[in-house]
């Protein structure tokens, strides 16, 4: 394919060619169109044309459908098979609907039937100009967006490697202090322990931070498939609530959970769907002072089971609602930093809950605490 490039200095939108070999019909379209301040090159000559169109580049090109050398159609397929991207308009003496068609067919903008006025030429010499910049304009982010997207795929696959070279590791470390936990235990004081319960505690958060990560990439590539089966709700989210007990007493929050002494059955990935209660009841936990509540809800609809997870925590900011399930987004830097947290639990739920053909979404108050509402289909559809 010959290059687009234009030199330096020139703007291919506004240079027109016009091609003809009538030299008197030629010097006045030129004058036509130099009068609207354009900027054309006036060629009679078949084979100057080609010469002009592989060494310059034109926004609009004008030629005569059939002159002595060489077809109008013929420099059609020159510029088209040769990947230049300029708008090309036939003129012709045969106005028939067949000659128009066929012209489109070769790739030309439009076409001109002789006799034409002034202000014909000059409108479609107008318009070739502005659909010239459009097509510059659109190419011209077809290429940021191919950018942003080839360095989003390199940041997900920095994300995915970094997070496996970085399990392994920690995995052996949390092994090596699971073995010697016992010994410790029976020769290091009371600050020894506390100190030993931080080291295990943030490897544990770096754990949970990592295996997020990895989540997260198996979402990006799409290997995160999930196995439907029929799931009890209110079972699911009653064992998920028992599982955290003990990060409830130690922060001293009260919960409770209503509406699932009953079965509320769905068709979904129960793994995965715990995945999110833990994530949700985790993050309540984590941003609901001592002497609080929280409160999980399950309720049937028509064809639905809707989850709610509420708490009376700090609640989130009205601008940051449509932002939260956002990824490696986080409503208050020093907040979220405090608490922990790489910015991606909420959009993996987000992405969990959409491979279930679900919604998910949260209403809150600044200080009034938040609730964050799942709703899952109870039968998937087939395909699906």
């Amino acid at each position: 394919m010959m290059s687009n490039d234009a030199p330096d200095g020139q703007n291919p939108a506004s240079d027109i060619l016009v091609i003809d070999d009538d030299e008197a019909l030629l010097r006045i379209w030129v004058r036509i169109l130099e009068r609207e301040g354009l900027k054309v090159t006036g060629i009679s000559k078949s084979q100057r044309a080609l010469d002009a169109i592989v060494n310059k580049r034109f926004g609009v090109i004008f030629t005569d459908l059939q002159m002595p050398g060489i077809e109008g159609s013929e420099i059609l397929e020159i510029v088209t098979k040769g990947g230049y991207d300029c708008c090309v308009n036939v003129i012709t003496g045969d106005a028939s609907v067949e000659t128009a068609v066929r012209c489109m067919r070769l790739g030309a903008c439009d076409y001109l039937a002789k006799p034409f006025d002034a202000h014909e030429l000059v409108v479609k010499a107008k318009r070739c100009i502005g659909h010239y910049k459009q097509r510059a304009q659109i190419n011209e982010l077809k290429l940021i967006v191919t950018h942003y997207k080839d360095l989003d795929r390199m940041k997900s696959d920095f994300v995915s490697n970094v997070s496996h070279e970085l399990r392994t590791p920690l995995f052996a470390m949390q092994g090596a202090v699971d073995l010697l936990s016992d010994d410790l235990k029976a020769s290091l004081g009371g600050q020894g322990m506390q100190l030993f319960d931080v080291l295990r505690g943030n490897m544990d958060r770096l754990g949970a931070i990592i295996t997020n990560l990895l989540d997260f990439s198996r979402i990006e590539n799409g290997t995160m498939i999930p196995k439907f089966a029929q799931v009890d709700i209110c079972k699911l989210v009653k064992s998920t609530f028992a599982e955290l007990d003990p990060l409830f007493q130690k922060k001293g929050i009260a919960c409770a959970c209503h509406g699932i002494d009953a079965s509320l059955m769905a068709e979904a990935d129960e793994q995965l769907l715990h995945q999110v209660l833990v994530n949700l009841v985790g993050n309540a936990i984590k941003f609901t002072p001592s002497g609080k509540n929280i409160i999980g809800c399950v309720t049937g609809s028509a064809g639905a089971v809707d989850i709610v997870i509420k708490d009376e925590g700090v609640g989130i900011d009205k601008k940051h609602l449509n932002l939260v399930f956002d990824r490696f987004y986080q409503v208050d830097g020093s907040m979220t930093r405090e608490v922990g947290g790489a910015g991606i639990g909420l959009a993996i739920c987000k992405s969990i809950v959409g491979l279930h053909n679900g919604r998910i979404w949260v209403e809150s108050e600044m200080g009034k605490g938040s609730e964050f509402h799942i709703s899952l289909p109870v039968a998937q559809q087939k395909g699906e």
